[in-house]
């Protein structure tokens, strides 16, 4: 008998709920945009260029051993921006406000080679899979600074 797919309904969280309020008070505190803005623009940029840059230069094999290592070293820290800022926050919906860019954009995780949110694997099960463990992780200190905050009355946020 299979087991019974995991849910979560985050719309009823009042925790959620909370945090959502949060941060959409903290870019409209300090009047910004919760989307990318010419910096996040020229950062796409630059990753990306960095990235395949390197890749080409690696492809045409005409630099010594060790200007291939910085090729590779360079490479590597380009993959690295693009999953961790570019396709995490197209994935999540957050890069642009018009879907089609974040769609677009979430692709760059699959030039990494990763999985990124397809009918295959949604968002939940990304949610589910991925980042359960630094939410686990960070449960602990959350609720410090909840308790802090209550305890003291300074918002710790």
């Amino acid at each position: 008998m299979p087991a019974a797919p995991v849910k979560f309904d985050v719309r009823a969280s009042a925790f959620a709920a909370d945090v959502k309020q949060r941060v959409e008070a903290w870019f409209t505190e300090r009047d910004m945009s919760p989307h990318a803005d010419w910096r996040m623009v020229l950062k796409t940029v630059t990753l990306l260029a960095l990235t395949f840059g390197a890749y080409g230069a690696i492809l045409s094999n005409r630099f010594a051993p060790a200007t291939m290592l910085a090729l590779a070293i360079a490479m590597g820290v380009g993959m690295a921006g693009i999953g961790f800022s570019i396709s995490h926050d197209a994935l999540h919906g957050a890069y642009s406000a018009h879907p089609a860019v974040n769609r677009l954009l979430g692709f760059t995780f699959d030039l990494l080679g990763a999985n990124g949110i397809s009918d295959d694997y949604p968002i939940f099960r990304h949610l589910a899979n991925l980042e359960a463990v630094k939410t686990y992780e960070g449960t602990h200190d959350i609720h410090t600074l909840i308790l802090g905050a209550a305890i003291t009355g300074i918002d710790a946020f």
